[in-house]
């Protein structure tokens, strides 16, 4: 769920996995001043260390996304987690630059997962603004890279 208010967007979210379940609330500005909010289980003390990175646009159907890259953990060795948020769809993707794991979060509508796989292709083909926690540090692995051509390549036909 996504609510706007004064310009600033309070999303909640509930992640079920095999060992329970997990809400997850981000409080995000359009601006680069505002201060994130990340808050894992309802915890009154919200996570530390969450920081925003940078922006990019993307189009798709001559639609411009404005995507923004958020930092958790970003002063550990091995535990940064980037966190990839556009208003107009929430946030998306959620990537581990140690353990190079991800999650993209899909909606129960087909038309906004369409979008949300189209910003993950081109995001993807974009690793200066894909890898790495704050700075650019890993390349993508060539397993993930021909997963996705062959993704991209069976959508056109």
């Amino acid at each position: 769920m996504q609510e706007l208010k004064d310009s600033v967007y309070h999303l909640n979210y509930i992640l079920r996995r095999e060992s329970g379940v997990d809400s997850i609330s981000y409080i995000l500005g359009e601006d680069s001043i505002s201060e994130p909010i990340y808050i894992v289980n309802n915890s009154k003390d919200r996570m530390r260390d969450f920081q925003f990175v940078e922006k990019n646009e993307f189009s798709i159907n001559f639609k411009t996304y404005v995507v923004y890259k958020y930092a958790y953990n970003t002063s550990a060795i091995d535990g940064c987690v980037t966190h990839f948020w556009t208003p107009e769809l929430g946030v998306f993707l959620i990537r581990s630059t140690t353990w190079r794991s991800m999650r993209i979060l899909y909606s129960t509508n087909t038309a906004i997962n369409d979008k949300i796989n189209s910003l993950c292709r081109l995001i993807w083909q974009k690793p200066e603004f894909y890898f790495g926690c704050v700075e650019r540090m890993e390349l993508l692995p060539e397993s993930m890279v021909d997963k996705c051509i062959e993704n991209y390549i069976n959508l056109e036909k």
